[in-house]
Formats: C-alpha cells, structure tokens, sequence
C-alpha cells in the first residue's frame, strides 16, 4: 500500500487486546492507512480478535521477537508456581517480591516500546498504544516526526478513584499523617503519573469518570473522551459473530456468571467462597466463576467438591461467557458492562468488596449488599425469568455517560482521530 498514511499499534495484555482491536478493525473497515500491529509478549498471535484484524488486506501483525526461548518459558512458570506458593502465605511480602522481580526482568519493563527488526527503520505518520507505555515515558515522548495518540486501557469499574487498593490506601494515610494538603482539599495524589500523558499528542479516555484521572486545568483538543472501544454496540456486535462458543454444557436451569478480580482490589476471598457455595446449593442453578486474567483470587481446588460451580481461567473467552450466561454477577469489573449493554442481568456483589462499582451507582436493583439480596434476586430470576430487568431510563443514562458519552459511533470516532493524526 505504498503512498498510502501509515499506523504503528502495540498490543501488549489482555487490556490492549479488548480496548484495541476494535479500533483496528474499524481503521481497517475503512482502509485508509496502511497498519501495523506489533504483538508484546504475553499477546498470542492465535487470539480470536488478532486473528480478525489479521484477516484485512491494510493490516500486518508483527510478534514483538518471534517466539520465547525455553529458558523464558522455564522462568516464567517458575515465578507463576512461586506466586501460586506465596499467595497462600499469611503474608503478602512473597508477592510484594514477585511484582518487583517480574517489573524488573520483563522483556517490556522499562520505557520503550518494542519493535520487531522486520520494521526499524520504518516511518509512520501515527503511533498508538494504551495509556500503561505512556506514564513514565516511551521511546515516541520526544519524537516530532509522527503523532501520537494514547488510547484506554480501561473503562473505570469504581466511582471511588483514589483508594481502590491497599497501595493507593497507604499513600492517602502517610499524606494525612504527613499533613500535606489533603485536608485543605485537594484530591488524594494517587494519578500524578498521569500527566507523564500530556507529552504526547493527543490522549483519548472512554468516559468523563476516566478522564478525571488526569487532573489538569487546561481540557484542549489534546485531550479526548470518544466513548467505549469495547463495550460499545457496533464492537459488540462483531464479538457475537467471531467469539468462539463457551464449551460447557448447557442446562435447562437458571446459568450463572460469576466474573471475579483480584483480592487486591479489597476482594474477600472469604466471601466469594460463600457465595459460590450458595450458588452450587440452589436448585436449577448452573455457575461458572471466571478468574481475572491476572492473579486469580481462588484455589485451584475451590470447586471440587461442588456439582454445578466451574472455575475457568483464561482456556473460556470473557464474551464467550456473556453469550452463554443468563445472569451475571460482579465484583468491580469493566466486562460487567458489555451484558449491560446488551441487556442482560448483572448483579454487583457489594457485600464481598470494599469498593463503590460504578454501576451499583447507576442501577437502583443491582446492588447486592447481603448474600441474603443475592438469594432472594436469583429465586426471582428462576421464577420469573431475565428479561426487562433494567429500568429504561437508569440503563440509558449508563450506556450514554460509560459507553457512548453521547457518541452514537464511537469506533468511526477513533478512526477519525487517526486518519486526522495522519493526515488523511
């Protein structure tokens, strides 16, 4: 595609593979630019969504350096086993250590961005990657001769911005101890980093509630807030269509996702245990527990003896699971709302987390604040069934405010944005 604008995209995690793709796919609908997608580490080339941008003509997907070698391979199950071991210690300093260890060796650590030797010495007019390569700094901060554009890497599970982790916690409390302007009201310094975004050329955030992390005085045309590249209808749509099938078997009870995060977002394990339980004891219920990505919260063993609750991990698709589920229920995560989105139930277990989901904000029946709440909903559900369980006007003001922000389309939005940065 010579004479044809050039886009340089990095994909390096799960969050990048959902946020990125879909924005990919849609330059690549309009075949404006020539694209190049450079797979990180840890990003298979294999991934459902990959292999859908793969499939267009303007698109060349590039792995980072071909395959790991087999001491890679040998180290990182090595650390994967000793964080497995650490995580059952009553203490967190073995895990506090693998987190430094892992940020330390990684192939991606550090501020730059890395390109396969198949593409040094290529120009482009427009860079992307998400907003985790931008704070710190990256090998394009300085560079005048493309334009960069840093994209989402999330979309905001909590109202609560400043405390969501013990981290963020122990910081707020040494400013309180320390006396440094928290009480005459300013915000709780958690997303200073953020500012590292203003060295690049334009910034684009999925919602207002997002884009607030980045505190500055001056909103220009730098900065963006087009909408969800996940959750929004017309992505969604694609999912349905190129999503592989969950492989399990299919009841004619009530099925039950169960999307779990890390106990380091003030998760109780405790609690999640309890209710999974609850789940496996009601009769015509079928559950599936799916573990976040990174660090999963429960024991391997934790469903074992339980005849109707299956943990997955990463071997079941997220949108797989929506597609097979009748209702969901959360513990502050961003996949809660592509079931929104398209209308199912999500139930926000408020009592095993120490966070305010967002939508326990929007939705007045979503909140469930016992396991008493949780019981009582999923009778209801198998008694009179799942549909119109949102009210219209509360699920209208969240896909606007968290999804569309008033865009009807978001992904040609995105697009915009790059053919403007390269001067389509």
């Amino acid at each position: 595609m010579a004479d044809v604008p050039s886009a340089l995209v990095f994909l390096g995690s799960h969050n990048e593979v959902d946020q990125i793709s879909p924005v990919i796919y849609k330059l690549a609908t309009r075949e404006t630019l020539s694209i190049d997608v450079v797979l990180q580490t840890g990003v298979p080339r294999d991934d459902y969504r990959i292999e859908a941008i793969d499939c267009y003509d303007c698109v060349s997907v590039y792995s980072r350096g071909g395959e790991r070698d087999l001491g890679d391979r040998l180290r990182s199950a090595a650390l994967n086993s000793a964080k497995a071991f650490g995580r059952k210690l009553p203490t967190d300093v073995p895990e506090r250590i693998y987190r430094r260890f892992q940020g330390a060796t990684s192939d991606d650590a550090g501020p730059n961005l890395l390109i396969p030797e198949a593409l040094s010495g290529t120009k482009y007019d427009v860079v992307g990657f998400d907003w985790t390569h931008a704070s710190g700094g990256n090998r394009f901060s300085d560079r005048d001769d493309v334009t960069t554009i840093v994209l989402p890497h999330g979309d905001s599970p909590y109202t609560n911005f400043q405390l969501q982790i013990p981290s963020h916690f122990e910081e707020f409390l040494d400013e309180l101890r320390d006396n440094q302007g928290v009480m005459e009201g300013e915000k709780i310094p958690v997303y200073n980093n953020y500012r590292d975004f203003l060295k690049y050329d334009r910034v684009v955030f999925p919602n207002e509630l997002t884009a607030s992390r980045l505190v500055t005085d001056d909103r220009t045309d730098q900065l963006r807030v087009l909408g969800s590249p996940r959750y929004n209808p017309e992505w969604l749509d694609v999912l349905s269509e190129i999503a592989p099938p969950a492989e399990i078997t299919c009841t004619e009870g009530l099925q039950v996702v169960l999307f779990v995060r890390q106990a380091w977002y003030f998760v109780s394990e405790r609690e999640v245990t309890h209710t999974i339980e609850l789940l496996d004891a009601v009769p015509g219920v079928e559950a599936v527990v799916k573990e976040h990505p990174r660090d999963p919260l429960l024991d391997s063993s934790a469903a074992d003896d339980l005849e109707d609750v299956h943990v997955v991990r990463d071997d079941v698709e997220s949108a797989s699971l929506v597609a097979w589920g009748d209702v969901f229920l959360d513990l502050g995560t961003t996949i809660s709302f592509e079931p929104i989105v398209r209308g199912k139930p999500v139930l926000e277990l408020d009592y095993a987390h120490a966070n305010y989901a967002v939508i326990s904000h929007y939705f007045s029946n979503v909140d469930m604040r016992c396991k008493d709440d949780l019981f009582y909903a999923i009778r209801d559900f198998l008694v009179d069934g799942v549909d119109d369980f949102y009210d219209s006007d509360e699920r209208n003001q969240f896909v606007n405010e968290m999804v569309s922000t008033g865009n009807a389309t978001v992904l040609d939005s995105y697009a915009d944005l790059f053919e403007e940065a390269a001067g389509v």
